[in-house]
């Protein structure tokens, strides 16, 4: 319980939006103690742009994925406050890495009854814990695939490290692993007539992902959005930059293009020839800085770089 409160302090002090602002915190920090104390699953919603979703709270402790979503809500991530910009009805979405369903479920908000959004998730557990909660919220249009995104259909080990959240197909030296069911980006979009958008969210694992992928993404040249750490991160980079793409940040004040090895939290992937298409869609407030890097054309954006820092 102690730590539990240190948590929740821990987030209140560098609180500099308000009053209300800050007791809003200081109350969802005091619920997080309470409800891991008597051990509580309780449903509360989520803002993803005009739309919300409700989702579960899980009493699982630090560094297990349910803390920082409750705590920070739509400003959990990047992703997670702006990307209901880059969806519009009827889109199609792959959400590889799904873990609970918090993106399985902010993008079927977004793409409605006509959209699609398929969820590639391994650990059964967290499989249980996704089909809750897209089942909260009566969503018709989520397909649920029980494997890991790989470059191959197949099977694989699964390290499972210290917690689910950091389940890798990278070998690592240390944890129990379990023998999983692999698919691929291509195996997937092989009965799909559409792709909007890709998350990659798959701890080390994302260049395998991509490679599995070519196909796909020539095809359908989606938005790519990239969460890695480490080396990983630039082999992926590197990987989608090879394929056409130019790498994108969601800063406060609007969409910037970057290098595409910053770092950040989330890296936004955007195929050249969609650029433009992508720009002319986005909402005003989102475009009003824009400029172009060469002064007369507005089909590349410039800006500073960005960093994040993942609650969990």
């Amino acid at each position: 319980m102690a730590k539990g409160i240190r948590y929740a302090f821990r987030k209140l002090v560098p609180e500099v939006g308000g009053a209300s602002e800050a007791v809003r915190k200081l109350k969802r920090g005091l619920q997080i103690v309470l409800y891991e104390r008597f051990n509580r699953t309780v449903e509360y919603s989520v803002p993803f742009g005009a739309k919300s979703f409700k989702f579960l709270f899980l009493p699982l402790g630090e560094g297990q994925g349910s803390r920082g979503l409750f705590f920070e809500r739509e400003n959990y991530e990047p992703l997670l406050k702006y990307g209901h910009e880059l969806l519009r009805d009827g889109g199609v979405v792959i959400d590889c890495g799904a873990n609970q369903g918090v993106y399985t479920c902010a993008f079927a908000s977004a793409v409605g009854s006509s959209g699609r959004v398929i969820a590639v998730e391994p650990i059964p557990k967290q499989i249980a814990s996704l089909k809750r909660n897209i089942l909260l919220n009566s969503f018709q249009n989520c397909t649920v695939i029980q494997a890991a995104i790989s470059d191959s259909v197949g099977t694989a080990a699964l390290f499972l490290r210290n917690k689910d959240v950091e389940a890798t197909l990278v070998r690592v030296e240390s944890g129990d692993s379990l023998e999983v069911n692999t698919v691929s980006l291509d195996s997937i979009a092989s009965n799909l007539e559409r792709m909007d958008l890709v998350k990659l969210d798959v701890e080390g694992a994302e260049a395998m992902a991509i490679d599995g992928g070519h196909d796909a993404i020539s095809r359908f040249k989606p938005i790519i959005v990239c969460e890695a750490n480490g080396q990983s991160r630039f082999d992926v980079a590197e990987r989608i930059v090879l394929l056409g793409y130019k790498a994108f940040l969601r800063e406060e004040e609007g969409w910037n293009e970057c290098a595409h090895d910053a770092f950040s939290q989330s890296i936004f992937f955007i195929h050249e020839d969609k650029v433009s298409e992508v720009l002319a869609s986005l909402p005003v407030t989102a475009r009003g800085n824009l400029r172009s890097s060469q002064g007369s054309s507005s089909t590349s954006i410039v800006g500073g770089h960005a960093s994040g820092n993942k609650t969990v």
